[in-house]
């Protein structure tokens, strides 16, 4: 795996939107323990990346880990937990017995999201961290806007800072003002790993009904994702 580095003088262009974020809806307290949930994807591995910047170089410290959950995949993890030992990041690779969950006809990408949270507070508990980083960015934002109006006719989506009062745990998204493109652009600069895993239901996923709407109106209305996110955050 190639080096992973930062600059303090040149990183600033990709990290400014996000500790804007972490800055005024308070998602990181001084000396706090936050792990990224990391699933190999573009976002994730970026968001780490991201993150580890803001706690080297800004005046924001605390300390850092990331979370690996495999569902209904038998993932190999080597990449992650190498990508981790570089930037000196404590992993956890957890899973869920695949012979405790059945398969849904319906709702597949909701049920998985819910098992892996529900894993991710259990074992994050036990070690005494009570907040996760997802690494959600605008176009998610975007996205799920659409889905609840369609679907639940509710005007609600992705918001930066979630406290679960039964579990005593919060869920923090950093990176809402950054956009698809610009998640990439990041990844592609610094040559980030990748272990993006195949799943084999994701012909079930209806998300991608809303994505391709949101990649339209991006192409029609030039920051659409970003001017939402702003107006919505």
């Amino acid at each position: 795996m190639k080096a992973i580095t930062h600059n303090k003088n040149n990183n600033k262009w990709f990290s400014g939107k996000v500790l804007k974020v972490i800055q005024k809806h308070s998602l990181i307290e001084p000396a706090e323990n936050i792990c990224v949930g990391l699933s190999g994807g573009i976002d994730s591995m970026t968001m780490l990346f991201i993150l580890e910047y803001i706690r080297r170089y800004s005046s924001l410290k605390f300390s850092l880990s990331a979370i690996h959950v495999n569902v209904y995949e038998d993932n190999n993890t080597a990449v992650l937990a190498d990508y981790c030992a570089e930037m000196s990041v404590t992993f956890y690779d957890i899973g869920v017995k695949m012979t405790d969950l059945p398969v849904p006809d319906k709702g597949i990408c909701y049920t998985c999201s819910k098992l892996r949270k529900g894993a991710i507070i259990d074992f994050l508990g036990s070690k005494n961290i009570h907040k996760v980083a997802f690494g959600h960015h605008a176009d998610d934002l975007a996205e799920t806007l659409l889905m609840n109006i369609d679907y639940h006719k509710n005007v609600e989506t992705l918001k930066p800072y979630s406290f679960l009062d039964k579990s005593n745990f919060a869920i923090i998204r950093p990176m809402l003002a950054l956009t698809k493109e610009e998640v990439k652009r990041v990844h592609k600069h610094f040559e980030l790993p990748l272990a993006e895993y195949n799943c084999k239901y994701e012909d079930h996923n209806r998300r991608e009904v809303y994505r391709t709407i949101v990649n339209n109106l991006n192409s029609e209305l030039k920051g659409f994702s970003s001017h939402l996110a702003e107006a919505m955050l």
